[in-house]
Formats: C-alpha cells, sequence, structure tokens
C-alpha cells in the first residue's frame, strides 16, 4: 500500500477558528484513493474518511468524549477498514479501535467498546484468513524514556464482524505473514516461525508437541501440526499434514529425529489360530500377501490347509500371521476300535491308507486304517482307527442245549453198552 502525506495549508485561518487538522493522508487502494483526515470537532478528535474515483464518498467518524487517530487503511474483501487507536478524554493510555465500512461509504461495523487490556492498546495491522478479520492488536507500557511491547493480541472475526477467538502472544514481533490460512509470527531471530495459528484452532508454537512421539505406534490417521516446514520420510512437508498409509516413518527437524510406526487395523484372523469355517480378512492399507500370492482385502479364505499372511507398508514394514484352517470331522475319532462300518464326512482332500477318497466315504471291511487329511501349504491332518472282524457271539441258552446234548447223547449210549451185556 502507498501512502501519500500532505499538509492542510489552504483555509488556515477558516479551519483554526472552527477545526483544527492534526493528520491527513491518502492512501491507494484496489482502483482508487482513500483519504484519512484527524480534525478537532466540538472538542473531540474525529475521522474523516473520503473516496476518490469510482463511487466517491465521504464520511465522518467520531465518537463523544474520545480522540481518534488512525494508523492505516485496508481493504478487506469487499470492505475499508480503518484502524488505529482511541484515547478518552483526561485519560493518558489509549486503546484499539477500528471501523468497517461498504463500498458506498455506509458504516458497517464500528467497534463501540474500545478493545482495552488496562495497558496501551493500538491496532498495529489487519490480516485475511479465510475470509475471516484478524487485528493484530500490540499492547505496551509507557516507561517514560521508552516503550516496552507487553504483547500481541490477535483477534478474529467472524463474517458479521462477531469476534470468534483471540490468542495472546507475549512480546514483540518482528515478522507476520499469511501462508495459505495461516498466520504465522517471529519474535526471535531465525529463519524458522515462532508461532501461528488458523481462523479456527489453537494458537501453535514452534517448542509444542507436534503430535507424534518418537517410537510412537499409532494405528488409523496420524495428523501433525506442523509450525515450520520438515522433512518426512524425505518428502517435504510445509503445514498440517495427516498420513495414514501402514508403515515407518521418520521425521526430520533441525538437529534430531522422530521415528513412528502406524500399523494396520486388522480383521477378520489373529495369529496362531485354528478355524473351522472359511474367513476374510479385512484390513485399512497396505497390500497383502497370502501364502506367497497377492490378497485382496476381504478375499474369502475356505481351503483346509497352513496359511501365512503377510501385510507390507511404507520403508520396509511387513506385518506377518500365521493361521490354519481345520477340517471338521464326522464319522470316525482318533486311535478308536470300531466292530462296524463307519462313514467319514470331512471337508479338504481325503486318503485312506494313501488312497484318495471324497465326502462321504464308508469303510467297511476288516482292518487297520490310517485317515489323512491334506490342504495348503502341506498341512495335514492324521486318524487312526480299526475295524475289528466280525465274531459270532454264542449264548447262555446255546450252550446249555449243547450240554443237554452231549448228557443225553452219553446216557444213551450207556444204555445200549448195558443191554448188549445183558444179553
Amino acid at each position: 500500500m502507498k501512502k501519500a502525506t500532505f499538509l492542510l495549508f489552504c483555509f488556515v485561518g477558516l479551519l483554526l477558528s472552527t477545526k483544527t487538522a492534526s493528520k491527513a493522508e491518502e492512501f491507494e487502494l484496489s482502483g482508487f484513493t482513500i483519504a484519512l483526515e484527524e480534525k478537532i470537532v466540538d472538542g473531540d478528535q474525529q475521522i474523516i474518511i473520503t473516496r476518490g474515483g469510482i463511487n466517491p464518498f465521504r464520511v465522518t467518524y467520531g465518537v463523544e468524549g474520545v480522540n481518534l487517530y488512525y494508523n492505516d487503511v485496508e481493504m478487506f474483501m469487499e470492505y475499508i477498514v480503518v484502524y488505529g487507536y482511541s484515547i478518552v478524554s483526561n485519560e493518558r493510555d489509549y486503546n484499539g479501535f477500528f471501523l468497517v465500512l461498504d463500498d458506498a461509504g455506509e458504516i458497517i461495523y464500528a467497534n463501540e467498546e474500545p478493545i482495552d487490556f488496562g495497558l496501551n492498546e493500538n491496532i498495529s495491522g489487519l490480516y485475511n484468513l479465510n475470509g475471516h478479520l484478524v487485528l493484530d492488536v500490540e499492547q505496551s507500557r509507557d516507561l517514560g524514556q521508552s516503550i516496552e511491547i507487553v504483547k500481541h493480541i490477535f483477534f478474529i472475526y467472524d463474517e458479521e464482524f462477531e469476534l470468534l477467538e483471540e490468542h495472546h502472544v507475549e512480546g514483540s514481533i518482528k515478522e507476520l505473514h499469511v501462508d495459505g490460512d495461516r498466520l504465522l509470527g517471529r519474535t526471535s531471530s531465525g529463519e524458522h516461525f515462532d508461532f501461528g495459528f488458523r481462523a479456527s484452532g489453537d494458537i501453535i508454537y514452534q517448542d509444542d508437541p507436534i503430535g507424534v512421539e518418537d517410537g510412537g505406534v499409532y494405528q488409523g490417521e496420524v495428523c501433525m501440526n506442523l509450525l515450520n516446514p520438515l522433512v518426512l520420510n524425505d518428502e517435504v512437508i510445509e503445514e498440517h499434514a495427516c498420513v495414514e498409509a501402514v508403515g515407518f516413518y521418520v521425521l526430520e527437524l533441525d538437529d534430531y529425529q522422530i521415528s513412528f510406526t502406524i500399523e494396520p487395523v486388522i480383521e477378520g484372523v489373529k495369529d496362531g489360530q485354528i478355524y473351522y469355517e472359511p474367513l476374510n480378512i479385512g484390513f485399512d492399507s497396505g497390500y497383502a500377501t497370502l501364502n506367497g500370492d497377492n490378497y485382496t482385502r476381504n478375499e474369502e479364505i475356505s481351503e483346509i490347509g497352513q496359511y501365512h499372511f503377510v501385510l507390507y507398508g511404507l520403508n520396509g514394514y511387513e506385518k506377518e500371521i500365521s493361521f490354519e484352517i481345520g477340517s471338521v470331522v464326522e464319522g470316525i475319532t482318533n486311535n478308536t476300535v470300531y466292530q462296524d462300518a463307519v462313514t467319514l464326512r470331512f471337508s479338504g482332500q481325503g486318503y485312506i491308507n494313501n488312497q484318495y477318497i471324497e465326502s462321504p466315504y464308508t469303510v467297511e471291511q476288516p482292518g487297520e486304517y490310517i485317515f489323512k487329511i491334506k490342504g495348503m501349504d502341506g498341512y495335514v491332518e492324521s486318524y487312526y482307527f480299526e475295524i475289528e472282524e466280525h465274531v459270532e457271539e454264542k449264548s447262555l441258552r446255546d450252550f446249555v442245549q449243547k450240554v443237554d446234548v452231549f448228557v443225553l447223547a452219553s446216557v444213551l449210549i450207556v444204555g445200549i453198552v448195558v443191554i448188549k451185556k445183558k444179553k
């Protein structure tokens, strides 16, 4: 913004009789000029705002019992904002004030209550953060021979010029810089900014935690509040950044590094478990293999066998899970002897004494058997059983009948022998 200072020499005698010119300047804005004058009217210093060029206007603004002093005038969106400080009559300390006008010169907003925090408050700057008006209020203390800057207070207003937030920064500020939707500031010498904030959200200082810790392990999205550019996995990031990809991360700062890990959220399977029904593996990030082959998220796994699931992430990250899908076998139990035929029901590839069979399968012949189920990746399940040869059982009645026949036969033979001797 350019300023052209001019002194009002014309009509000095007339002005002194009613008004006294303290200061007057002309400012070049977007396609037009604004002239500001400080004048005493009825004992109070007021500000006269005159627009030149297209849509000219002339507006006088004052507050009874208050002297107004302007610092600058700037455009905010389509509005004209005049700002500076005010001094209540018979008081020494001054307070901040600002005035908002539209394109026709109508006053849209004027802070009727002065910006007063008990010392000297002076609006020294205006900024636009995503359509929010931000005023920089410099607070100072008069030490007599010098002025001490105590703090800067940043007021953030919405589109209706209602106060949303205020941030206090101790001490003087060497530089302020608008970076996208952030206002960054330096309170010390050096390349890095010492604080910053957005229109919504808390103020961030250089020494504040950035959102991750060295050695930290996280799941899901991780966000970092960065005040100054940093290097994350060899890529420069300028400001607030969020990462969610599974893997190892290294955040490089000036003189040290922060290493952290984002682990996957895996659903549907656990390491070392045995399952007896089909399953699906879900994961939120990375790419995966199952027994060395590419695996698509939530793809069904139903075959009997041993499985080795590996999920890969950034910078060599790997997450391994081993599990089994076992067969549900019906009809036999291991190491059991049966008297009758058995029918096997199972899932997977079945073998009886190394002969391939399919479910269901009935074994009738007496003998010893080894039943095996084979699956993925060398998976084998073995069952041993035996079917005994059928032997007819003799009852007690049969035994008694046989004894009776034997006795009767013996008696008959003895009788015959005796008869023969008598003859």
